[in-house]
This record gives structure tokens, sequence and C-alpha cells, in this order.
């Protein structure tokens, strides 16, 4: 489907750009897909969605882990009613080297 095409082309761009490995949680692709049913605007609405709702969303919480020196290895992308897009990061802790007193 084109929802499906959208979400992978985001994922394929996180994996190259961040070494991320992104995981599509099945309610974003259900909220994306309920979005194209819509009469007026149809599949043009998750272009719409993508550009101006999830992926703004998406770039703040990756600067914002860039900035704190985490660096996230996977992502999951979902969908909540009452929040919109909802991001799930796992990132990998750094953990810090041992000083020795001696």
């Amino acid at each position: 489907t084109i929802v499906e095409m959208k979400l992978a082309q985001v994922s394929k761009r996180l994996s190259r750009h961040y070494g991320l490995t992104t995981h599509i949680d099945g309610s974003l692709y259900d909220a994306l897909t309920a979005a194209c049913l819509l009469p007026d605007t149809g599949a043009r609405n998750v272009d719409s969605l993508l550009n101006q709702q999830i992926l703004p969303v998406l770039s703040q919480q990756l600067l914002t882990h860039m900035a704190a020196k985490q660096k996230p290895h996977s992502l999951t992308l979902g969908w909540d009613e009452e929040e919109g897009i909802v991001l799930a990061f796992d990132v990998v802790q750094k953990t810090q080297p041992e000083v020795n007193d001696d």
C-alpha cells in the first residue's frame, strides 16, 4: 500500500543517516490508512501527515538525543489517538570509564 511504501522510505532514511533500526507499530499504519480514506484528500493526506506531524517530531527528538550524546540504535513509531505520534527510542547507554584513584 501507499502507507507501507511511505513508511518504508522513512525507515530507510533513518537507517542510512542514523543507523537506526525502525519498527512501525500497527497503530501508525492504521491511523495513516484511515487518513487516506478521507474523500477530500485521499492518499495525499499521508504526505501531509508525515511532513507536518510525524517527521518534525521525529527530527526534534533525534536532535535532542544527539545533543545529549545519546545514540539510539532502534526506534518504534506508533500512533495514539490523544497524543498523536508516539516515538520510543532504544538508547545504548554509554558506560563511564572507571577512574582509578591509586
